[in-house]
């Protein structure tokens, strides 16, 4: 069985709610493949957040709503400048355009001004932004490249990690490169991308390189661009490559 809980409410009150679903029963595990047990399970773990509060509608108070979610929706939806995304208290815009909308208490997004053009759950726009990767990625020339600093995991004691060096990271569509430096001397890194389905990440901060030697992180300059790193690896699988068995595939959301 699968129990699902969530928390509810605010610092006063908490409700916490829990679902208990069958997964499979003794005889079927018998008779599954570990391929079919992990798509069951695999399907049973995946929660609509978004579409279970818009049944609830369970408020959320905060002055500060829209706060990094310029790290995430890195895309304007109306003019499609990238990085170009700002939030201030419950507002996120575009500097660009001027396109803007506010995220109310339920947590949902709503165009503030005429003209302007605001998905109504952050999904949706994520969704967009997968959309434009698609093709981008399509282009035979494809290449994301970003200025970055280098990281390694240096201190036992914390899983933190620590800039060692600065240089450009590039993905393409069969290696993830990192050129510039490390620890005062040049270096370059070569990751290819058959095996790694996901770069494990911190929102707005860095996202990690799987399957290296030692742990090593990528820190780009300009935050916003952490995520279109993060949501280009699972694409290129996808559009490239053949798919990942379940046991090996993480979900890109």
């Amino acid at each position: 069985d699968l129990v699902r809980s969530r928390g509810l409410g605010d610092v006063y009150k908490r409700q916490v709610e829990t679902e208990i679903e069958l997964i499979a029963t003794a005889e079927e595990v018998k008779s599954l493949s570990m391929d079919e047990l992990y798509a069951r399970i695999e399907q049973k773990l995946f929660v609509d957040d978004y579409a279970w509060q818009k049944r609830r509608m369970i408020p959320f108070g905060g002055k500060n709503r829209a706060k990094g979610l310029e790290n995430l929706l890195y895309l304007c939806p109306k003019c499609g400048g990238e990085l170009t995304t700002r939030t201030d208290g419950n507002d996120i815009y575009c500097a660009a355009c001027g396109n803007r909308g506010t995220v109310d208490e339920y947590g949902f997004l709503h165009p503030v001004g005429e003209g302007s053009v605001i998905p109504e759950m952050v999904p949706d726009w994520v969704e967009l932004e997968r959309d434009a990767l698609r093709r981008e990625i399509a282009k035979d020339d494809f290449a994301l490249i970003a200025p970055c600093h280098i990281q390694y995991h240096l201190d036992p004691n914390t899983t933190a990690h620590t800039d060692v060096g600065r240089g450009t990271a590039t993905l393409t569509h069969t290696e993830l490169i990192y050129e510039g430096t490390a620890e005062g001397k040049p270096i370059r890194y070569a990751f290819p991308l058959e095996g790694i389905y996901k770069f494990p990440f911190n929102m707005g901060n860095q996202f990690d390189v799987p399957n290296t030697i030692r742990t090593i992180s990528i820190r780009p300059e300009n935050k916003q661009i952490n995520e279109k790193f993060v949501l280009a690896l699972p694409l290129i699988h996808c559009l490239l490559y053949t798919s990942p068995s379940p046991r090996d595939r993480t979900r890109s959301r």
